[in-house]
């Protein structure tokens, strides 16, 4: 009987770096698929190429076309798109240089690798969230990345998820009540963005391990473009589009209040 009765089952303290599509269930939390005009309301089409001159030449050509940072992103990518003995450290390396070269720690922010955030679930508070990379402004988190090869792509909704949970409960202003988090998620190459609305109600709910209540969906906001996993940012018109949407992300990161 318990079984269809959510309400009464107390969920375990599971470590974000374990959650899972179970897990986003079992708290009422939904993906809701978007186009990329609906992710990206205020973008306008067609869509220009962003300005930066690192890009520019990352853009040129599928080969290393000049100038230091363009061979840098370029190693990195080929790195990150390897299926025999390549890890996370490839892929976070290359997302790494990617954001830096479209300016995302321009005005202030910094980008840091596996951010240690203190993540309570199931009346349990000794558990950590550490995404791959976190964008820190100096008053709130304003990006969360999670990093998975080719290799091994599950999960990167729910785990990154998680760490949006995470950064709401390490808020600097207890007062607030609701946030709301961009995340971005790879597999290898291919990106996947996320827009969540993380809430007191949530959090609470998470932190207790208790059903957050039928009438309580959280629904998160998904936009996934169609490049395929074995092709990802090698080929270029693949790599445009990812440049594109990421200068895009950069316009709408929340305000770092």
């Amino acid at each position: 009987m318990a079984q269809n009765l959510p309400h009464l089952l107390q969920r375990p303290a599971i470590p974000p770096n374990r959650w899972s599509r179970k897990t986003l269930r079992s708290y009422n939390i939904r993906l809701v698929a978007r186009t990329r005009e609906q992710f990206f309301p205020n973008m306008a089409f067609p869509v220009p190429d962003p300005p930066q001159q690192a890009i520019a030449n990352f853009l040129a050509d599928a080969e290393n076309v000049g100038g230091d940072q363009t061979a840098i992103l370029i190693r990195f990518l080929n790195s990150a798109m390897a299926l025999q003995g390549g890890d996370e450290s490839d892929v976070d390396r290359y997302i790494f240089g990617l954001l830096q070269a479209l300016d995302y720690e321009i005005g202030g922010p910094a980008i840091k690798p596996k951010h240690t955030l203190r993540f309570t679930i199931g009346n349990n508070d000794n558990r950590k969230a550490i995404p791959n990379l976190a964008l820190l402004g100096q008053n709130r988190i304003q990006l969360l990345v999670e990093c998975k090869t080719r290799r091994n792509a599950k999960n990167v909704a729910p785990q990154v998820i998680a760490s949006a949970i995470a950064a709401f409960q390490n808020r600097t202003d207890l007062a607030v009540n609701e946030m709301t988090f961009l995340c971005l998620g790879m597999r290898g190459t291919c990106p996947t963005y996320f827009r969540i609305v993380v809430n007191l109600h949530l959090s609470n709910s998470v932190g207790t391990g208790a059903w957050p209540g039928y009438n309580a969906p959280t629904e998160v906001e998904v936009y996934k473009p169609d490049i395929p996993l074995h092709v990802g940012m090698l080929g270029i018109e693949h790599r445009r589009l990812v440049c594109q949407d990421l200068h895009a992300l950069r316009n709408i990161l929340p305000p770092d209040v």
